[in-house]
């Protein structure tokens, strides 16, 4: 078994598959923002009656999106990629606290298995 996890930590190691997986979470990652802001994007005035419903202005859906696909796109190509992981990681806290706990968790959970798998 020892000789198995020494040939998968050589190879892991290796520059080259580092990169490319980087390079492949980032991606996938990204995408999953990108996703999500366009949604808001697209139905915007669902998404708007939705967060003034869980007592949420809808005035901030605006930065919301700004926050999901700005920092998505940021991500993705890489450009002050840790002020916006930083930035989507805080919006993903407020967004879990105030839209994802209390009664629709069970819904919440089931909506969030394709994100988990993915991670």
């Amino acid at each position: 078994m020892t000789r198995i996890n020494n040939a998968i930590e050589k190879i892991i190691q290796h520059p080259k598959v580092y990169a490319f997986s980087s390079l492949l979470m980032r991606l996938m990652i990204s995408v999953i923002f990108i996703l999500s802001g366009l949604g808001k994007i697209f139905q915007y005035s669902s998404n708007a009656g939705y967060m003034e419903s869980m007592g949420v202005s809808s005035a901030l859906l605006p930065l919301a999106i700004l926050v999901e696909f700005g920092g998505g796109f940021l991500v993705l190509i890489g450009l002050q990629t840790r002020l916006a992981a930083f930035l989507l990681f805080g919006f993903s806290l407020v967004a879990a606290v105030l839209f994802h706990s209390g009664s629709d968790m069970n819904v919440s959970i089931r909506l969030t298995q394709p994100y988990q798998a993915v991670l």
